[in-house]
């Protein structure tokens, strides 16, 4: 499966296994360049290629030390892929083409929480961090275009979208600016950190450390729903009229957009670590019982668990025919897609 060439010789090969000496805390794959897959751990991170027609891994470039912590949030563009951790305050770029380390973008005075490309031009990054600030830059350049103080508090997300720039904070609050009047509105509902949020059909749907998940119109800021998941909303993912709530403990609840609660998936036995739709009747999830399950939306059950790992699964992603999870246990490794779909059959995109 995987070519045996790294040049630092930091790993060992098996069959559909990667074995690395270090843990595996994420797998990060861009539709954009579908052949580049970067798994990533405790400062470091790797590029690897996929093969088109096997899915088998080649190793292209290892950067140690990349960060003093482990890669958070990460953007990608033009071949050059941007990454932050929050444990250091500058934001730093790799061209993934050259295969070398690019420019590093400083300014905030503490680390970085989330990084993002604007929607409307690719050339403009954001950045947000624990000093309560969001940064505009241009892509092309390290001087920061725009200092925009936000909150007093950690800012746990930022998004530039069409007409409207949006920020969520620790203090429990959101942030929309209207771009073409030059406004802000600040959104007030959440009781404590809001981890972050979702944008869609000019709706915000917000999730909170408070247990509620709020529904605005991003036009106005009015509040239009709430719904009370009643514990600790930290991750959640969402596609078309669906919501996954997970990340708490070993369940995953699934909501519609609007409110009402379908099902709860127990079948796994610790903490759920990633959760990523498939398409509208599928979805996966990885957990701390180093197990992968694949469940259908539609009938509310499990129907296929992948066994294999020797700690947690930390991560998963879907590529063709085949699925990729990144573990504690130092591999990576490769497993058939039980519930494989041509593009062809899958037209929708994912949020």
């Amino acid at each position: 499966m995987f070519d045996n060439s790294d040049e630092d010789q930091d790993y060992v090969t098996q069959d559909r296994i990667l074995l690395t000496r270090q843990p595996i805390l994420k797998l990060k794959h861009w539709d954009r360049e579908p052949l580049l897959l970067i798994s990533s751990g405790d400062s470091h991170f790797r590029l690897w290629k996929l093969e088109n027609r096997t899915g088998d891994l080649q190793f292209l470039k290892s950067w140690q030390k990349a960060h003093r912590g482990p890669l958070g949030k990460m953007a990608f563009n033009h071949n050059i892929l941007y990454t932050i951790s929050n444990r250091d305050e500058v934001m730093k770029s790799w061209d993934l083409q050259a295969q070398e380390k690019g420019s590093i973008y400083e300014g905030h005075t503490r680390p970085l929480t989330y990084v993002t490309l604007d929607e409307c031009s690719m050339n403009t990054l954001y950045t947000a961090s624990f000093d309560g600030h969001i940064k505009v830059w241009d892509c092309r350049n390290t001087t920061c275009q725009l200092d925009i103080h936000a909150s007093n508090d950690c800012i746990t997300k930022v998004k530039a979208i069409p007409n409207y720039l949006i920020s969520s904070s620790s203090d429990g609050t959101l942030r929309v600016w209207d771009r073409r009047k030059t406004s802000d509105t600040v959104l007030k509902g959440h009781s404590s950190h809001v981890f972050g949020y979702y944008t869609k059909n000019k709706k915000i749907y917000s999730y909170s450390n408070d247990g509620h998940i709020l529904i605005w119109k991003l036009k106005t800021g009015e509040m239009k729903h709430r719904i009370d998941v009643g514990y600790p909303i930290i991750k959640t993912r969402m596609y078309k009229k669906y919501l996954l709530v997970y990340g708490a403990n070993s369940s995953i609840e699934l909501y519609t957009t609007k409110g009402k609660r379908i099902n709860t998936f127990n079948e796994h036995t610790e903490e759920i670590m990633s959760a990523e739709f498939y398409d509208s009747d599928y979805f996966f999830s990885s957990s701390a019982d180093r197990t992968i399950r694949i469940y259908n939306l539609r009938r509310g059950g499990c129907v296929n668990v992948y066994r294999g790992h020797t700690d947690t699964v930390n991560s998963i992603v879907t590529w063709g025919r085949w699925i990729y999870s990144g573990s504690s246990d130092g591999s990576i490794r490769q497993w058939p897609n039980m519930v494989y779909r041509s593009p062809l059959h899958k037209t929708e995109d994912l949020v």
